[in-house]
């Protein structure tokens, strides 16, 4: 005969659990009293490196540097209220050998257990984070030289100036080009002119303290700021340095 509903759900809620156990997110569930977890999907044990067992007697501080117990509470205090029905956050992961990932994760309080337990589904967010800082650094740094370009030598100069009207002193800024530049790209190659450009941002660098900005604007103009200037003589001591 056809098999009962009761066993079509069974079989269903079994092969949920399957998916579940094998998704590539991170899935927990844990004591809303003790904070112990209860069961970890294997996607969460591969990450981290510990087995069921040994999760089993840890608890998300643990794995999760960035809380203190009390922390921890506060971020969790509006689900045991009923104030909200889900939370999510970004923060680190600690697996077992020390080595730190980030996640972000969304939090429930199921009350259908006895007693509540909390069901975290998590992801490994390393891959977004490095496109994120990937991209931050294209938004401000020359992808040739690795000098600040344009948009970061204007916050570096704004700093700079700002912390002159504050300290009394003097900020100094410089332009300078290549002169002959295009000859070298139209008879040794555009390789060879890439490869003088970085040494030029190498030296540049050199001669410049840890505070001070070298940028480069485009194509072989390149711009110096000196920070925290005393006398005019320490900028004429620095332009004779570089060139």
């Amino acid at each position: 005969g056809r098999p009962s509903q009761c066993s079509c759900w069974l079989v269903t809620a079994q092969r949920l659990g399957r998916i579940l156990d094998n998704s590539t997110n991170e899935i927990y569930v844990f004591c809303a009293d003790s904070l112990r977890f209860l069961q970890v999907n294997q996607g969460a044990q591969k990450n981290l490196g510990y087995s069921l067992n040994e999760l089993r007697a840890m608890t998300p501080l643990d794995i999760k540097p960035d809380f203190s117990r009390e922390g921890f509470e506060q971020l969790i205090a509006p689900l045991r209220s009923g104030v909200q029905e889900a939370i999510s956050f970004v923060t680190n992961h600690r697996r077992k050998d020390g080595s730190l990932y980030p996640v972000e994760i969304g939090l429930q309080l199921s009350r259908n257990e006895t007693p509540p337990v909390f069901v975290a589904i998590v992801q490994d967010i390393t891959e977004r984070k490095h496109a994120e800082e990937r991209l931050s650094y294209l938004a401000y740094y020359d992808t040739l030289t690795g000098l600040p370009n344009r948009q970061l030598l204007r916050e570096r100069l704004r700093q700079t100036m700002f912390e002159a009207d504050r300290s009394g002193r003097v900020a100094a800024v410089m332009l300078l080009d290549l002169d002959r530049f295009k000859f070298i790209n139209d008879t040794l190659g555009h390789e060879a002119g890439d490869m003088l450009l970085k040494g030029v941002a190498e030296r540049l660098t050199a001669c410049v303290r840890h505070g001070d900005t070298v940028a480069r604007l485009g194509g072989d103009e390149f711009t110096v700021v000196l920070a925290n200037v005393a006398r005019a003589d320490d900028v004429a001591f620095v332009t004779k340095k570089i060139l």
